[in-house]
């Protein structure tokens, strides 16, 4: 059996430059107690810094610093960029030799590069591996076999319980080779080989960048201890313009640049490449590439190969949409993510009026602006049948846009987002009565203001497909949840539902416990809610929670008897008690 590295759970001290004694100890602090990096909102002078630490009793917090002195402007400072292995932190690649493999096993590796969907490329290279004792063999085998199975199926369970045993076993093993250069996939500072690692295939296909020279100056060593690589995802501060003379980014299918600070500039010398010739998903959310980054996209000939794009809060505004919608090489686009870019209606309307964009199933427009002559147009837009997910979360819908949304015919919408949109009025109504209701299976209302009288009126609706349902934030008090409770034929295949924060008492719990609207459900929300110990023991008792697998709610709400019912009925591993 290999041999097994400890579990980090606390990240070493960081390299980086002198520091008083007092400076390193507050850092060392923050980086221990760290979940997500530190992202920076603001200039070099006034900016505060947003991230997820663990608190006292080791639960996910929100932390916001907006540090002022000169003191506190140091400190912060170092933390992010200690965090994102940027400057003096900058994270070393280590130095050795590239990985050396046989001139059999090269052959084989490059066949399945050349067609990725070739599924006997990987079981011939599984068979390799196995007759050289190479445990990832047989756990390639499997990814593929299981890609076959359902759960359930005979088969299904034993061959899914031996990958993981591979997995456990073996899986620094298999990271070995990537691991000499530095790039370990961790998840809160713990080793998760899945991260990488293809569910289907079984072989590391991504990598994030998250050290100087490690690209381009070590591809080669990189390409060689990760053959596979499909996606390649830079953090913060590593993206190097002469990337685009990396050669293997011609097997690279997809490119995130998330909060990368990428430039107009670079960007425009890296789609200059003479490699990117695969390239299919291109993510450059949260850079301030402006309209100069949406021009160079439009006029780049390799933007025809692209299915997906992702251009959230990249500050390109609404002449940047209006370009981009006008160009003609975006006709293989299937994902479309443009929201928050300040759009008004006029940049929305020259979305759904594009000849091009006839292929699209995901459009993301969140906190955009439209009006009812606008959302109208839906029905006419080239991508209406085609359209099978929607985003409009907290967008500016001016009063009868909603109603006119409501009467477009998408006859393949399947997921609508109108998280943080206010929903008053006839909008409930209007939404209860929307011709696509039929098909719709995810809804995500967090934040509408819908209240008691809202829901009401939605739960007059029709949702005979819908499995998930977030109602969370809208104050529905015991009135609106017995309301969702008698409303259970309208609802009849809800797995998913989350009421978190809604003021619900014990008279709604309880009529929800008795409901059949629970009957299906697998994940349960009720956190934030006043539920008691009475709430919670109906909770406990109902008769329609058997398949529940995901339990959240506010401990300190439902009394030591309440906690006792659902612990005993439940278990520990479905029931997450949150402080709220």
């Amino acid at each position: 059996m290999a041999r097994k590295r400890a579990a980090k759970d606390e990240p070493a001290p960081p390299t980086g430059p002198e520091m008083t004694p007092e400076e390193r100890a507050a850092l060392d602090g923050r980086l221990a107690k760290m979940l997500t990096k530190p992202h920076k909102s603001g200039d070099n002078d006034n900016y505060f810094l947003l991230w997820t630490q663990r608190d006292e009793n080791d639960s996910p917090t929100v932390m916001m610093w907006h540090p002022e002195t000169p003191e506190e402007l140091r400190g912060a400072a170092y933390f992010h960029d200690a965090a994102h292995g940027l400057g003096e932190f900058a994270k070393t690649v280590a130095k050795g030799k590239r990985f050396r493999r046989s001139a059999e096993e090269t052959a084989l590796i490059n066949a399945i590069i050349h067609d990725r969907d070739d599924e006997t490329a990987y079981l011939v290279y599984a068979d390799y591996l196995t007759e050289k004792g190479d445990t990832q063999g047989d756990f390639v085998r499997l990814c593929v076999e299981l890609e076959h199975l359902k759960p359930g199926e005979p088969e299904y369970d034993t061959k899914y319980t031996r990958q993981q045993e591979l997995i456990d076993a073996h899986g620094e093993d298999w990271y070995a080779a990537l691991g000499k250069l530095g790039p370990r996939p961790e998840f809160y500072g713990r080793f998760v080989p899945w991260l990488w690692l293809s569910i289907a295939r079984g072989v590391i296909e991504e990598v994030v960048i998250d050290r100087p020279v490690l690209l381009p100056e070590r591809a080669d060593r990189l390409f060689a201890a990760a053959p596979f690589l499909r996606k390649l995802e830079f953090e913060k501060g590593q993206v190097d313009p002469s990337l685009a003379k990396v050669k293997q980014l011609a097997q690279i299918e997809e490119l995130e640049f998330s909060h990368a600070d990428l430039t107009a500039e670079v960007l425009s010398k890296i789609l200059k490449s003479k490699h990117l010739t695969r390239l299919k998903t291109l993510l450059l959310n949260g850079n301030e590439i402006g309209h100069a980054g949406v021009h160079e996209l439009a006029v780049w000939p390799g933007l025809t190969r692209l299915e997906a794009l992702d251009l959230t809060s990249c500050s390109i505004g609404p002449e940047g949409v209006t370009e981009l919608a006008a160009c003609k090489n975006t006709t293989n686009l299937v994902r479309l993510r443009i929201g928050s870019n300040a759009i008004d209606s006029d940049a929305v309307r020259a979305v759904l009026s594009s000849p091009h964009l006839k292929k699209l199933t995901e459009l993301e427009l969140s906190g955009s602006e439209l009006d009812p002559i606008v959302a109208a147009e839906f029905r006419r837009a080239a991508f209406a049948k085609s359209l099978q997910r929607l985003d409009l979360e907290s967008a500016n819908l001016q009063p009868g846009a909603l109603a006119e949304l409501t009467r477009c015919a998408m006859p393949g919408l399947q997921s609508l987002n109108l998280n943080s949109v206010p929903l008053r009025g006839t909008a409930p109504a209007s939404l209860a009565n929307a011709v696509f209701a039929g098909t719709l299976t995810a809804l995500s209302l967090d934040n509408c203001e819908l209240g008691a009288v809202g829901i009401e009126e939605f739960c007059e609706g029709k949702f005979p497909k819908l499995t998930a349902l977030d109602l969370s934030r809208n104050r529905l008090a015991n009135r609106g949840g017995i309301a969702l409770a008698n409303a259970a034929k309208n609802f009849p295949a809800i797995t998913s539902l989350k009421l978190w924060d809604n003021k619900l008492g014990p008279d709604a719990i309880t009529a929800l416990a008795n409901s059949k609207l629970l009957a299906n459900v697998t994940e349960l929300d009720l956190n934030g809610n006043k539920i008691g110990p009475t709430g919670a023991i109906a909770i406990a008792k109902s008769k329609h929670l058997k398949n529940l697998k995901s339990f959240t709610v506010d401990e300190k709400t439902v009394g030591q008897k309440g906690k006792q019912a659902l612990s005993d009925r439940f278990g520990e591993d479905v029931v997450s008690w949150r402080e709220y």
